[in-house]
């Protein structure tokens, strides 16, 4: 096998099928594994039924999207992982491009596509760092180099995600793509834009059938933070860190002045979490420090920096005020 496709999911409806005819999942060099988080929509057996050689993990209830990859990637055999959203539709071509760049990039262990909107415009060419730690998306798609990766098919060399450790399950969703790649980075490997491949994304289909946009923002900006106050080296956490506090602040205001004040609230009880919990931030510093291979002179290379423009702080608040209140909306009316 070249590579292990993994898919979690729950009640992922016709287009978890979809998802999976569009890559072709069936291909003898594919391995399929299909991680269940406690479907009750008959979704997971449609595709056994389709694909009889896919394996099967199931989940009695949903242990969340960092741990379901960790279980599908217990499960790999095959060189390359794809961790790939149940509301994400790759090519088999596309594959095979991402699949071809890995194959020939021995410094490389991690990879996505150019991640499009249902409309074919461009959502996000990977992320660069900025000193605030809210991480920009990148929108040049013949950028090759990126900080790290945006999550709805992540290629990454099987090796190297267990010399990481994979994702860190307590994370349960978001930000664990961005913890994976800069340990990766910490550790000498590269991460990269596949210029060439694409994937069209639904987006938040199913986190936002499942928790409302307070819990999302809780986990989105508790996870960025705990990442930074891991995996940051002292002498840039003694500048991010406040920067990051402001910025945070910063949004939590904007959701209150435009009427969400449970929004705001979900964000300052994400940074509290911080001064509550840490001893489980240290745990997971002394880790990640001590797995360290590289300073963060390299880590944090010049091309691999965003820039908060006028222009691009606006295009960033637009596209993240209202975005699960959105994506929410778009769940009930389109399930799919």
């Amino acid at each position: 096998m070249l590579v292990s496709i993994v898919v979690p999911t729950l009640d992922g409806g016709d287009m978890l099928l979809r998802s999976l005819e569009h890559v072709d999942a069936g291909r003898s060099d594919i391995e399929l594994i299909v991680v269940d988080n406690g479907s009750t929509d008959g979704s997971v057996d449609r595709v056994k039924e389709r694909f009889p050689d896919a394996r099967v993990v199931r989940n009695e209830h949903n242990n969340g999207f960092a741990p379901a990859c960790d279980q599908g990637a217990d499960e790999a055999t095959a060189e390359f992982i794809l961790f790939l959203n149940n509301d994400a539709f790759l090519s088999p071509g596309d594959l095979d491009e991402m699949l071809s760049a890995a194959n020939g990039d021995p410094s490389g262990a991690i990879w996505q596509p150019v991640n499009l909107n249902e409309d074919g415009s461009v959502d996000n060419a990977g992320n660069l760092f900025s000193r605030t730690g809210i991480f920009l998306h990148n929108t040049d798609v013949e950028r090759s180099s990126i900080f790290s990766t945006k999550g709805p098919a992540l290629l990454v060399r099987t090796r190297d995600f267990r010399d990481l450790g994979g994702f860190r399950a307590d994370y349960f969703a978001y930000a664990e793509e961005t913890d994976l790649c800069w340990r990766a980075r910490m550790a000498g490997r590269e991460v990269r834009l596949v210029t060439t491949a694409k994937v069209t994304h639904i987006g938040g289909q199913t986190t936002a059938r499942i928790l409302g946009a307070q819990d999302i923002r809780y986990l989105v900006f508790r996870n960025r933070f705990r990442t930074i106050l891991a995996n940051a080296s002292g002498a840039t956490l003694a500048v991010m860190a406040p920067l990051h506090v402001l910025a945070c602040l910063g949004f939590a205001a904007a959701y209150a002045v435009t009427g969400r004040v449970g929004s705001a609230a979900s964000v300052l009880k994400a940074l509290w979490w911080a001064a509550g919990n840490a001893d489980v931030w240290r745990s997971q510093r002394a880790d990640a420090q001590g797995a360290r291979r590289v300073g963060d002179r390299d880590v944090m290379r010049p091309d691999l920096r965003g820039r908060f423009t006028p222009a691009v702080l606006w295009r960033h608040v637009r596209g993240n005020l209202f975005r699960w209140e959105d994506a929410a909306a778009t769940a009930v009316r389109d399930p799919r």
